[in-house]
């Protein structure tokens, strides 16, 4: 076919596919969402939101774990040690003196950069399309076997089952329900009728 070079020419290899690294690790390190750089990413010191608020990406896919605490220690080390073995060597402090600012010094670096590291973990995360970010939502269903079936879409509308149970009905009616976990990605914090997805059986 005499176009096909010209038609896998502008087929983009995973290196344009990819998102930008260095602006997906600056919004980390600032603490905000890779994807769009406007919504947090932290609800807490350390705590990642589910999603976006801004442009809705999914957080709950990063695998930051112990990431950030190891890079932390890296960098503060490597500050840090030549630092106190300086100031050892060149102005003879008194041990106490040198053990209360280096360790006063050493903590305050620590909780300035774990945090922030964290979110560039995740930011690298994100670009490198790790751990599923990038990727359609996709759930794989094992069948009475054990084998895996097709997968399905998550964000297709799917039929449910629904219980209602009822106690006294006829003299003093109680419904029975639950509520959902406030970390639930759909109705939070909302009461519901027992229930869910239907087998294919």
């Amino acid at each position: 076919m005499p176009h096909t070079d010209q038609t896998l020419a502008h087929i983009p290899d995973a290196a344009e596919i990819l998102p930008p690294l260095k602006p997906a690790l600056l919004k980390g390190w600032r603490g905000k969402c890779p994807k769009c750089g406007s919504g947090p990413l932290l609800k807490s010191y350390l705590k990642v939101h589910s999603e976006c608020a801004v442009c809705g990406e999914d957080f709950t896919l990063q695998r930051a774990d112990d990431g950030p605490a190891y890079l932390t220690i890296l960098v503060v080390g490597h500050l840090m040690i030549p630092l106190m073995h300086i100031s050892f060597v060149k102005f003879r402090p008194e041990p106490l003196t040198l053990f209360t600012i280096f360790a006063l010094g050493t903590t305050a670096l620590t909780l300035y950069l774990l945090h922030k590291m964290k979110g560039a973990v995740i930011g690298f995360q994100w670009a490198r399309r790790m751990h599923g970010f990038g990727v359609p939502k996709l759930s794989y269903p094992r069948s009475l076997e054990g084998q895996m079936t097709k997968p399905i879409d998550k964000t297709a509308i799917r039929n449910a089952a629904t219980v209602i149970a009822l106690r006294d009905r006829f003299t003093a009616p109680k419904v029975l329900m639950g509520q959902r976990g406030e970390k639930a990605a759909f109705m939070p914090n909302k009461f519901v009728f027992p229930g869910g997805a239907l087998d294919s059986d």
